[in-house]
């Protein structure tokens, strides 16, 4: 007789807390349990072709919700967010243009005023006792070319010359008769303006040679140095 339970029974194994390979992995994580069930039981599933179509119906709704509910949603904010940079951006580059623009009118506007002073500062330094002489001496020559086109009757010349004393001579003459009247030098011979028709007209233009000639005389009575 046995007194008790037997020495020689076989004890339980104690449980070593290894998952059982052949549990499932829960269905939280979809991944796996798909899977699983993929890889452990695809000989039924292919015996049933219509529950093969609605899995993978089922699986292609899933992934267009996520996609739809999750990916979209988050990628049209990234998208957003970039184009708020964008903007940004450009609205600084269009800033940044506009001052540029604005540099730039302020630079040719400087450049324009350094350019009149330089003029204005050159004129200063240049007597006008010089300055006078030799508007004398081109007025001289220039008329010596009006008169021999006005002998032969050339009309282009004569447009020409015209042109040239518009451009050339006549602002200078007039200011140069001024200045010299604002320093107390003034001839009824030399008259404060000229036009070309009456630089072409009987009586005038030979009396050319007499306007340079007052001009200089009233020169002669400037000192070297002598400014307006």
């Amino acid at each position: 007789m046995f007194n008790g339970k037997s020495k020689h029974m076989a004890e339980p194994i104690p449980s070593s807390g290894l998952p059982n390979p052949e549990q499932p992995p829960p269905i939280t994580e979809f991944s796996k349990w798909l899977g699983y069930h993929f890889t452990k039981d695809w000989r039924n599933i292919v015996k049933y072709p219509i529950a093969l179509l609605a899995v993978c119906v089922f699986i292609i709704v899933v992934a267009w919700l996520i996609t739809w509910h999750v990916v979209v949603p988050e990628k049209n904010e990234q998208l957003a967010t970039k184009q708020e940079m964008i903007d940004n951006k450009q609205d600084r580059i269009d800033f940044l243009n506009k001052k540029l623009d604005e540099s730039e009118r302020d630079n040719d506007k400087l450049r324009s005023q350094n350019e009149e002073y330089a003029s204005a500062r050159a004129e200063k330094t240049f007597p006008l006792k010089k300055r006078i002489f030799i508007l004398s001496d081109q007025i001289d020559e220039w008329a010596s070319r009006v008169w021999a086109a006005g002998k032969k009757g050339d009309w282009n010349t004569l447009n020409s010359l015209n042109n040239e004393w518009q451009t050339r001579l006549e602002s200078r003459y007039e200011v140069s008769v001024k200045q010299l009247d604002e320093l107390g030098h003034y001839s009824q011979s030399v008259p404060p303006t000229l036009w070309f028709p009456q630089i072409q007209a009987p009586g005038v233009s030979g009396d050319m040679t007499n306007i340079t000639s007052g001009l200089r005389q009233l020169a002669n009575n400037l000192p070297d140095d002598e400014e307006p």
